[in-house]
Order: C-alpha cells, then sequence, then structure tokens
C-alpha cells in the first residue's frame, strides 16, 4: 500500500477477511502499534524513561534488561512496559477497546481487523515465561510509576493485544501509515505524531527482526518487523508499506520467505 493509498497484492492472500485461513494473529507487531501509541500519547522522552533505545543482541524474548530498562520498545520485554503506560487509568475492557478502534484507524477502518479467542485462551494457558518476566519487570520497577497497575491486569491486556488478528491487506495499509509518518493513506487521519513515527522506523532498523536485525539492515536497508506467526511488515518511508506472510521459520524466528522476499526486493 502506497503513502497516496494505491494498492497492490501479490500471491496466495485474501482481502477483507473472507477466509480464516489467511488470517494471522498481530503477535510481535503489536510493540510496533504500542511504543507509537505510547509515544503519541505521552511524549518520546516519558516514554524512554522506562525503556532504553539499543538492540539487545538476543533474540525478542530474552530475560535481559540494561541499566535497569528493557533494552528496546521491539522486545518483549519492552513491549510489557510500553503497554502499563496506555490509558492505564481506564479499566480493562475499555484499555482494550482503546488500542483496538486504534488499530482499526491505522487501517483505515475499513480493512479486516478482527481477535482470535482460542489463541488468547491458549496464550494464557502457557504464559507462564511471559508471567515469569512480567514479574521480573515489576521486582525492577519498568512498569508505570504513576498510575498504579495490576501485573494480572497487564499481562491479561497484553495478551489480547497479541491476539488481535490481520491479514496481509490490512496489515500492509498499518506499514503505509507508518511510512507516511502517522497519517493512514486511505482516510487521512492522523493516528500517532510523526515524531513517534521517526523514533519507530529507527528501532524497527535497529532491532526488528530479532538477533538477525544487523544483517537485515546490512543487506535489506529498510525498517522491518517480524512475528512468530510468520508475517514481516517493511516500510519505505514516505512511499509505502507491506507486509508478507509466510509461516515457516528460520533460526532467528523470521519468516524464510519474507526474508528472502526482502532481499529480492531491493
Amino acid at each position: 500500500c502506497t503513502v497516496d493509498g494505491q494498492r497492490f497484492s501479490l500471491g496466495d492472500y485474501c482481502s477483507k477477511g473472507v477466509s480464516d485461513q489467511n488470517n494471522f494473529p498481530l503477535m510481535d507487531l503489536t510493540r510496533v502499534l504500542l511504543y507509537t501509541i505510547a509515544c503519541t500519547e505521552k511524549s518520546v522522552e516519558y516514554v524512554h524513561k522506562y525503556i532504553g533505545k539499543e538492540p539487545s543482541g538476543s533474540e525478542g524474548e530474552a530475560l535481559t534488561l540494561k541499566d535497569g530498562k528493557p533494552h528496546n520498545p521491539l522486545m518483549l520485554t519492552g513491549g510489557l512496559a510500553v503497554s502499563s503506560l496506555i490509558k492505564p487509568a481506564l479499566c480493562f475492557s475499555e484499555r482494550f477497546e482503546y488500542f483496538y478502534k486504534t488499530v482499526q484507524a491505522f487501517t483505515g477502518k475499513s480493512e479486516y481487523v478482527g481477535f482470535n479467542n482460542s489463541l488468547a485462551l491458549s496464550l494464557k494457558d502457557n504464559s507462564n515465561r511471559l508471567y515469569a518476566i512480567g514479574h521480573y519487570l515489576r521486582e525492577n520497577k519498568c512498569f508505570n510509576h504513576e498510575q498504579s497497575v495490576t501485573l494480572e491486569q497487564t499481562m491479561e491486556l497484553f495478551i489480547h493485544y497479541c491476539a488481535i488478528e490481520t491479514n496481509c491487506d490490512s496489515a500492509a495499509v498499518m506499514a503505509a501509515t507508518l511510512a507516511a509518518g502517522g497519517i493512514c493513506p486511505l482516510t487521512g487521519e492522523k493516528v500517532v505524531y510523526p515524531e513517534a513515527v521517526r523514533n519507530c522506523l529507527s528501532m524497527m532498523n535497529c532491532c526488528g527482526v530479532n538477533d538477525y536485525s544487523g544483517e537485515f539492515m546490512f543487506e535489506v536497508g529498510l525498517p522491518a518487523k517480524s512475528n512468530k506467526a510468520g508475517a514481516l511488515m517493511l516500510v519505505i518511508p514516505n512511499v509505502l508499506g507491506m507486509t508478507i506472510w509466510s509461516p515457516k521459520l528460520d533460526r532467528s524466528s523470521n519468516s524464510v520467505r519474507g526474508i528472502k522476499f526482502c532481499k529480492l526486493f531491493t
């Protein structure tokens, strides 16, 4: 999807969620959206009181901090910390609805955005590591200092955010919104601030594809973010955004065909 709303698709794709087989959960991609939303709501300076700006050199779910903070907002630790900053005074349902509607705004409100309840339940049933990281972050005071948020609600919300699902068409519009500096190309709505997008793209450049980020930046040279569902979001600032989805993953938890396509594309 280009920054002026032109669309182009290749391969086995599905438009507007006609087939559930072509939908995938946001999973790790939520961290991109959470970061831009938090920086827009608060400020970049405020958000980075809780998280760092450095690549970790390790995989995205590593239990590691630097100077008492998550290395960056695109790691699991960073995503959890950032999620505690967004609308902490609201109740659980209102916080989820706020994030869900913002995701819809990223896609122009006309593209498919859904919720996979089965996945949410499965993630909760297998959340031992997530809760372990959450307890570690709380021990190191990485969550919101100014507004008390419970660990349980933070974990539950994060699981629900990850279970929001989309497809290649919708996620491409999200990427194009980032390419356009936070303005949705389909509606013209300013979803997030340009400063938030600029910082997010910098983070995607240096740590968007886990421990493969350095080599990806060298070989492709564009901001990207992958997830464990096999999606890869690529942004060409001021030009277009694209999403490739192919579930087979490599050792760095990136889409094998997605990485190969990006290399061929550039």
